[in-house]
């Protein structure tokens, strides 16, 4: 099946925050379809392959990613596969090879240090909900959602405040993330509350903060990401935020103690 590229739409990105890979791939049956999966292009050192590595750390093999020069190293995607377990040499080759019968582009946005934690800015968009979050390669696959009008544009911002106390909580200490969301562009009726999915570069902030724990003899890392659930009429707002995330240090620095 030739693989297709698509432009974001409300039901691929509602697929792609329901779905979560939760078990290694090999797992369960000869063959299995997945749908929506996270993922970032790299160049398989073996072959030089273009391959997609998905959050369980496999790599997806799939020849439509050589044949389109657009896809490049680098690149965020979502991806939907299948893959016949029974023909896999993965202990060789060192990917999983797999039928990409589409593949959609993610946008990628930096993370950004800045004294401010959340305020109202112009066009301003609340955010509903943060349901999932996918780490992978040093990219921060951020699943949201908020109500927009049909083909709308808007910019993302991810930041983080070097210098705000890190508060204890239940023997965690948690650093805060920020997220927001500011439309760019109007769309057109009708309104939608599609899910949307952008990757943010958190390897320099992430790999600080692990610095920070790892000095303080801790090997866990937590933080949680606020965002503008509500605006009022006066401009005040509510603000809403994902439970706490946990993960090791080793991971973030790549080390193994």
């Amino acid at each position: 099946m030739k693989m297709k590229r698509l432009r974001m739409t409300t039901l691929t990105v509602l697929a792609s925050a329901m779905v979560l890979l939760t078990s290694c791939l090999g797992e369960g049956g000869s063959e299995t379809s997945l749908y929506g999966i996270a993922g970032v292009v790299e160049s398989q050192p073996l072959t030089y392959k273009k391959v997609v590595r998905i959050s369980d750390g496999s790599l997806i093999y799939s020849p439509g990613l050589d044949s389109d020069a657009s896809i490049q190293p680098g690149d965020c995607c979502l991806i939907d596969m299948y893959i016949d377990y029974s023909v896999q040499n993965v202990e060789q080759l060192g990917y999983y090879a797999a039928t990409i019968s589409n593949y959609v582009d993610v946008d990628k946005w930096p993370t950004s240090s800045s004294t401010d934690s959340l305020k109202v800015r112009p066009n301003e968009q609340m955010i509903y909900d943060i349901p999932s979050l996918n780490f992978i390669s040093n990219k921060l696959f951020v699943y949201s959602q908020h109500k927009e009008q049909t083909d709308q544009k808007n910019t993302y911002r991810l930041t983080y405040n070097p210098n705000e106390e890190v508060k204890e909580v239940d023997g965690y200490r948690i650093y805060n993330f920020y997220y927001s969301c500011q439309k760019v562009q109007d769309g057109k009726s009708p309104e939608i509350t599609p899910y949307h999915v952008n990757a943010f570069d958190v390897e320099y902030v992430l790999k600080q903060i692990a610095q920070k724990e790892k000095a303080l003899g801790n090997d866990k890392l937590s933080f949680k990401i606020n965002y503008i659930k509500t605006i009022n009429a006066d401009s005040s707002f509510v603000k809403g935020a994902t439970q706490r995330i946990t993960w090791d240090v080793s991971s973030i620095l790549g080390t193994s103690n």
